[in-house]
């Protein structure tokens, strides 16, 4: 069996000093293509209409604005792997 992996999901945690979209701006300003995840959690979609469930999910609508996806595909080589590890410790 293949993978076709193709992001990584990195949650910001409360305390950090940067906010996701900030982290991810400075990604993106080092050449990294990191970007927001989810903007909604999945029962806020529009394609769920009218199906919305009955009780909200607290936990999953604080999480879901401190995602951020980094590139995990087959080209994403081991210096690029390393390149980003240092940018990311590099954020505090």
């Amino acid at each position: 069996m293949l993978h076709s992996y193709y992001q990584y999901i990195v949650r910001v945690e409360d305390g950090f000093p940067l906010s996701r979209d900030e982290v991810v701006g400075r990604l993106n300003a080092d050449g990294i293509g990191a970007r927001p995840s989810y903007p909604k959690v999945l029962y806020q979609q529009k394609a769920f209409g009218s199906r919305r469930p009955r009780t909200r999910c607290r936990v999953a609508e604080d999480v879901v604005g401190r995602l951020f996806e980094l590139p995990v595909h087959p080209l994403v080589s081991t210096q690029d792997i390393e390149r980003t590890l240092s940018v990311v410790a590099a954020l505090r």
